[in-house]
């Protein structure tokens, strides 16, 4: 088998995964949707990064997901562990393009009293 049949074999797999995905979230209520929002957003991700198939994938690894049972919740739950390992990184890094956007902003707009001297000494560096 070629690349290209087991990418759409991949392709069908990872659909049919995602509709029985969403037949079982459609059975749940609003409470227990909302405490699985962060597995529901990557499942969603996952299926359509590997659905749009971007980059071409290792024969390897196409034989390897198809050998799967659910191809879309390992990869997703992969996704979700790599993405977790140190979820205050991530939002230490959220927080500081978020400060260092807003202090430029203020800067530009006028909003701080002494915005000219603050910017003098954050220009050209980084806040965080």
């Amino acid at each position: 088998m070629d690349n290209s049949e087991m990418n759409k074999l991949l392709r069908r797999k990872l659909q049919a995964n995602y509709e029985a995905y969403m037949r079982l979230l459609n059975s749940q209520s609003p409470p227990s949707l909302i405490e699985q929002a962060a597995e529901i957003a990557a499942a969603k991700k996952v299926y359509k990064l590997l659905s749009e198939n971007r980059v071409p994938y290792d024969p390897a690894l196409l034989e390897y997901l198809l050998r799967l049972e659910n191809p879309l919740e390992a990869v997703r739950d992969q996704f979700m562990q790599n993405h977790s390992a140190n979820p205050t990184v991530d939002l230490d890094a959220a927080l500081c393009y978020l400060a260092e956007k807003g202090i430029i902003a203020d800067w530009q707009s006028g909003h701080e009293p002494d915005s000219e001297h603050r910017m003098e000494q954050i220009e050209g560096m980084k806040l965080c």
